[in-house]
């Protein structure tokens, strides 16, 4: 098995074409994704859309805190997530959604929760 160069970056270092994980919400080789574009969010939040889509073409999404950060890979990833129905996390502190993802159980603090509370993300 190779080796994916990986490093802990900013979200808003992101940029269309990356393979990138979220810590927090980490379950294997499935928790990789392909980022589509981010969108800016009000109150240093960033939306990121995924390339992979549920069943229904829906595209994942995963809304991050600009200090919160993500494992990036230098190139796409060969084991993305598949595509199965979406599911809203969010975030078991404050309700705060995570996004929409193709899992069900990883309602895991936010950053700022995450922050307050001293368990990191």
């Amino acid at each position: 098995m190779s080796t994916v160069p990986t490093s802990l970056v900013s979200v808003t270092s992101l940029v269309p074409g990356d393979g990138f994980v979220v810590p927090a919400l980490a379950a294997g080789p499935a928790s990789w994704w392909t980022v589509d574009r981010l969108v800016a969010l009000p109150g240093s939040w960033v939306r990121v859309v995924m390339g992979e889509s549920d069943r229904r073409g829906r595209p994942y999404r995963v809304v991050i805190h600009e200090d919160d950060r993500v494992v990036w890979s230098v190139r796409p990833c060969r084991v993305l997530v598949p595509g199965r129905l979406g599911h809203h996390v969010w975030c078991n502190s404050c309700g705060r959604p995570w996004g929409w993802l193709p899992v069900s159980t990883s309602n895991t603090p936010c950053y700022p929760c995450a922050r307050r509370a001293r368990v990191g993300i």
